[in-house]
């Protein structure tokens, strides 16, 4: 029989709340907030379904991720965004060993999520500016000019280009050139991928021109970026 004394029902309700403020937090990008709630995780009650305390604790670590997907769309982030960090984080769930390793990864998953909320929420932004941005974001090496978009959003060049700095604050040439410009910083950080194959992944197939804007943007070429890193 299903166990419902008062001190169960109690111990529900608390996990329910305690989950939905926690949702609240993420769909915010409030990093500080959920982070605070996460250190009262191990107060709370939580059901255990099988005898085996890691493969509960993975169990749990599958359920917050999904929670914390929905929360991050819920907080204006387009599902291209969430669907491989969510994929990733699910593969890795399975590949967790001990149940110390629990709290550092719910707490990754949590900083990572409400990130991705900071970075790439649009719900603030038109209809026709999200789509813009989206666009940008997800094909960075694609063309992504002012003629190309302003056609894809079936409104002049003109009045693309007024709304887009309006809604987001910067010019389009501008907007586009940060963005690649920090994914290039990813990639000297992450691969050992050649500058000119960088540049190429970027958008930009002129690698002077490239090395040019990188350096406007970070006041260091690609190499120097990726030479401090390694003294880092």
């Amino acid at each position: 029989d299903v166990d419902t004394t008062p001190l169960s029902i109690s111990q529900m309700e608390a996990r329910y709340d305690f989950e939905r403020n926690l949702l609240a937090a993420i769909s915010q990008g409030n990093s500080h907030k959920a982070e605070m709630m996460l250190h009262s995780f191990s107060t709370l009650s939580f059901e255990n379904r099988t005898p085996n305390e890691l493969r509960n604790m993975k169990n749990y670590c599958i359920i917050m991720n999904t929670l914390f997907r929905k929360a991050a769309q819920e907080g204006g982030v387009h599902p291209i965004y969430i669907d491989k960090v969510s994929s990733d984080f699910a593969k890795r769930i399975e590949g967790i060993t001990s149940v110390s390793a629990i709290p550092d990864f719910m707490l990754e998953l949590l900083r990572t999520y409400c990130r991705l909320v900071r970075r790439h929420c649009v719900k603030n932004f038109s209809p026709l500016i999200q789509k813009a941005i989206i666009k940008i974001e997800s094909d960075l090496a694609g063309d992504l000019s002012l003629n190309t978009l302003s056609k894809e959003a079936n409104v002049s060049p003109n009045y693309f280009s007024s709304l887009f700095k309006k809604e987001t604050g910067l010019p389009l040439t501008q907007y586009v050139n940060n963005k690649r410009i920090e994914y290039a910083k990813n990639l000297l950080k992450t691969t050992s991928l050649q500058v000119q194959t960088i540049a190429q992944h970027t958008g930009i197939l002129d690698l002077h021109y490239f090395c040019r804007l990188f350096k406007s943007v970070t006041g260091k070429t690609p190499s120097e970026y990726r030479a401090s890193l390694t003294i880092n």
